[in-house]
């Protein structure tokens, strides 16, 4: 083997030693929860950018939730006073809560035209405001 292969097979060793999801080091486990709350601090300080937020977290995320809720919906419409029904809203509610946050900090971010960061903010003033009436109504 020459010279030069080895030192791309040393290199590809030490980057995989480093990786979080790697067990070589001293306290598994512990980089690969550091990696997961690193990616959820870059999501919701706006870093994985506004048309990502918006449009994969937000919107087809929003058909997510809507096709789940259609389909856990019984025929005889939501009993709000169920359980489950209460936990799936709350499920909703952290989930909206995050996508909002992150879209709102996402547009501080965004460096292109304005008018579509205000318009992010916009939806987000709009569709936080019945999603939390609704969840008022259901809880208190």
């Amino acid at each position: 083997m020459n010279e030069k292969n080895q030192e791309i097979i040393d290199a590809n060793k030490t980057q995989l030693d480093r990786h979080p999801l790697s067990n070589s080091s001293n306290d598994e486990g512990t980089d690969a929860i550091d990696l997961i709350f690193n990616d959820i601090a870059s999501f919701l300080t706006g870093s994985h950018g506004l048309l990502k937020t918006y449009w994969v977290y937000g919107f087809l995320g929003g058909v997510v939730w809507a096709v789940t809720i259609r389909t856990l919906q019984p025929e005889s419409g939501w009993d709000y006073h169920e359980g489950w029904i209460k936990f799936i809203l709350v499920l909703f509610f952290i989930y909206y809560l995050a996508v909002y946050t992150a879209i709102w900090n996402a547009a501080n971010k965004y460096t292109g035209n304005k008018v579509w960061s205000t318009l992010a903010k916009f939806a987000v003033i709009i569709g936080a405001i019945p999603m939390t009436v609704n969840l008022w109504k259901v809880f208190f």
